[in-house]
This record gives structure tokens, C-alpha cells and sequence, in this order.
């Protein structure tokens, strides 16, 4: 589908699966532009295409002649990631602006409730496209990584257990998630979507969706806890998607247990390493990844811009 944007430019609008992403990249002269930011940066965030979901893909004409491109990532709980914009050749600020402001309203108009995009700290020129169009900078995205293996000695783990768990087994999962965000220090002033069902189904979405390496902690068999990973189909690593203890449990060292048995589980998969994300401001958080061997790998500035409100959310575009 084609459409006219305001700038003159004519922009062609996809609604792509993983797989018709992955062709829809490949055919768009952008790898080069993202392989810029570095091999860490790059395997981390922005996501690879090789993911579960749906994508909207937008690829920008002057003339006839392409300009530059941005893609999102559309996902079951109201949310969409939204790619960087490119351009072919130099930054254009006004392209990467009409592409920001062209992907939010194509996202509005498939319901999508709430845009997010991770920008590199100091890409200041994109900072201000992104502000232009009001999406609003929420704090700072630090990425940590760690490799795995080495002399590390698995942790004691005392009153503490972690059992698997998946979506589907039962009502423990989402309760206890859910009283895991009571006080939470990552990105406080976010907006929150959906239900928390969605927000789980949101993390099942990521790398290989694989609900095995989901994990229920438990302190002296009450629940306290959880730690959801999974393995990055694009890059091979282990990526630590969450881990969090409800209020009660806090400061029983709980979180490097989890941390711990995240590494473990990582070396158990023959993966050689562990990504996570987390709030800059989330000292807390930031502490327990730095006493097990973390080590900061990016640092991206988050903005979000809320879209369309009320009404049911469709669940993919279409």
C-alpha cells in the first residue's frame, strides 16, 4: 500500500510477518546504517527480524527514488517497538521525522495504544525528530552483558527454589508478576497497556518463545519471585527478559539467585552469553548485574509517544 505524506514524499506501507520482515529488510539498504552501531548494540537492540510477531514495514520515495525506511514490531499486549529511521545516504532530519510521524499514525490506526523507540544516547539529531512528533524520552535503556562459563560457582541457594513454569499453568505466573511491579524501579513513569497476561505473552514473543526457561522463586515455599529468559534466535545468547520479587521478599538476595541461575541455566543451553536490559536509574538492579560479572555493553535513550485510546487492541496488524 501506498501513501502520500505531507512532505511530499511517497511512502509504501507493509504489514509484514517475521518472515516477510526478514525479506523486507534484506531488500531495504539499511543493514549497513543498523550494523553501525555496533556489534553489541546491534545483536541486542534494535531486534532482529528473525522474531515471532507481526511487523509494519514503511520505505520512503522522493521521485521515485528511494529515501529511507522504518520498521515496527507490533505486539499482542497494545505496544509496538519502533526501529531507529534510516536514510539513504546522509541523515535527512526532515526524513527521519516524516518516517517517526508517518509509522506513529500508521500504528494508531491499527489500534496500536503505545509506540516506544530506543535511540542511541548520543544520536542528539535523532532525539529531536523523535521530540518533534511527541514521543516523550522516559530515561535511559542501560544493556548489560556477560559471557558465560568461566570459574563461576553456582550460588547456594538456602530457602530459596526456582520451579519451571509457563503461560497456561494456571493463575501463579501472572499474579506473582504482577505484584513483582509494585515499586518498581525500571521506568516508573512508563505507561503501562494491556493486561498482564498480554504483558506476559508480549515476553513469550521474544527469541525462540521458549516458556521453559520461565521460572517461578520461591522463598521458604511462599512465592516471591520470578525470572523469565529465553534464547535470541538472531544471535544465539541468552537474554534475561525479567527478573523481579514482590515487595516482601526484597532483600533476601534473591535477585542475585535468580541472576545466578539465569547464567546457569544460559551454560546449560550452550549459550555463550547473557544479555539483559534495565533502567539506567535502577540502581538496585544495576548493583546485582555488576556483582555477577556484567558489564555495561550500550546505553539508549527511551522515548514513547501513547497512540490510539480505548476501544480493544488488535492483537497483530493485518
Amino acid at each position: 500500500m501506498a501513501t502520500a505524506d505531507p512532505s511530499g514524499l511517497d511512502i509504501d506501507v507493509n504489514d509484514l510477518s517475521s518472515e516477510r520482515a526478514s525479506a523486507w529488510f534484506r531488500q531495504t539498504p539499511v543493514q549497513g546504517d543498523f550494523c553501525r552501531l555496533g556489534d553489541a548494540d546491534f545483536v541486542t537492540w534494535p531486534d532482529g527480524f528473525g522474531l515471532a510477531g507481526r511487523w509494519l514495514g514503511l520505505r520512503a520515495y522522493h521521485r521515485g527514488c528511494y529515501r529511507g525506511a522504518i520498521a515496527a514490531r507490533i505486539h499482542r499486549d497494545g505496544t509496538a517497538d519502533v526501529l531507529p529511521p534510516t536514510c539513504h545516504g546522509r541523515f535527512d532530519p526532515r526524513l527521519a521525522t516524516a518516517l517517526l510521524q508517518h509509522a506513529a499514525t500508521q500504528l494508531g490506526d491499527r489500534r496500536v495504544q503505545l509506540a516506544m523507540i530506543y535511540l542511541p544516547i548520543d544520536a542528539t539529531a535523532l532525539h529531536a525528530c523523535a521530540r518533534s512528533v511527541r514521543f516523550q524520552r522516559t530515561g535511559d535503556l542501560l544493556v548489560l552483558t556477560r559471557s558465560v562459563g568461566g570459574d563461576d560457582v553456582s550460588p547456594q541457594l538456602g530457602d530459596w527454589t526456582l520451579e519451571p513454569c509457563a503461560l497456561g499453568d494456571g493463575d501463579d505466573l501472572p499474579d506473582v508478576f504482577n505484584r513483582t511491579l509494585i515499586g518498581s524501579r525500571d521506568f516508573p513513569n512508563l505507561p503501562q497497556v494491556g493486561s498482564i497476561q498480554a504483558m506476559l505473552g508480549r515476553f513469550a514473543e521474544v527469541g525462540f518463545g521458549d516458556d521453559q526457561m520461565w521460572y517461578l522463586a520461591r522463598y521458604r515455599q511462599n512465592q516471591a519471585g520470578c525470572l523469565l529468559m529465553t534464547a535470541r534466535g538472531d544471535c544465539q545468547v541468552g537474554e534475561l527478559l525479567y527478573f523481579g520479587l514482590v515487595p516482601e521478599y526484597r532483600g533476601r538476595g534473591g535477585g542475585r539467585i535468580m541472576v545466578r541461575y539465569a547464567l546457569d541455566t544460559a551454560g546449560d543451553r550452550g549459550l555463550p552469553a547473557v544479555v539483559a536490559g534495565v533502567d539506567a536509574e535502577n540502581d538496585p538492579a544495576i548493583a546485582i548485574y555488576a556483582s555477577m560479572g556484567f558489564d555495561p555493553a550500550s546505553r539508549r535513550g527511551v522515548f514513547f509517544r501513547r497512540l490510539a485510546t480505548g476501544g480493544d487492541v488488535s492483537p497483530y496488524a493485518t
